[in-house]
């Protein structure tokens, strides 16, 4: 299935979703860090406002997603270190699948291309 950016912006503004504090309603939907998820969510942090609108879709599906600004409050993403490695690549292996969301933004990110081939060893 191929969800359009120009679909998550109309989503979005039919939601009304364009704040970070409604994450936290999100939150009290996902799993518990030691368990698995349904989808972990690859993308560029300036989407967050289609990405929210996204995981309130699968949420509202009954899917847990994992998206580590939500769920990981504390990463670091823009220092690339070992540890911050390690839980990505953790959060990846808990994951039964990854959605990688393309868009414009996505070009400049360190992290979605490496997500993409960790999960495709481990998916």
């Amino acid at each position: 299935m191929i969800i359009t950016d120009s679909f998550l912006k109309k989503e979005s503004q039919i939601r009304e979703i364009t704040n970070f504090s409604q994450s936290l309603i999100f939150k009290s939907n996902q799993l518990i860090k030691n368990e698995s998820y349904d989808v972990f969510i690859s993308h560029s942090f300036l989407d967050k406002s289609l990405i929210l609108t996204l995981v309130q879709l699968f949420n509202e599906c009954g899917y847990s997603v994992y998206v580590d600004w939500i769920d990981d409050e504390t990463l670091d993403r823009s220092n690339v270190t070992k540890e911050t490695a390690e839980i990505v690549r953790s959060r990846v292996s808990q994951s039964k699948s990854l959605a990688y969301i393309e868009t414009k933004n996505i070009t400049n990110s360190k992290w979605c291309p490496w997500e993409l081939g960790i999960a495709d060893g481990m998916l």
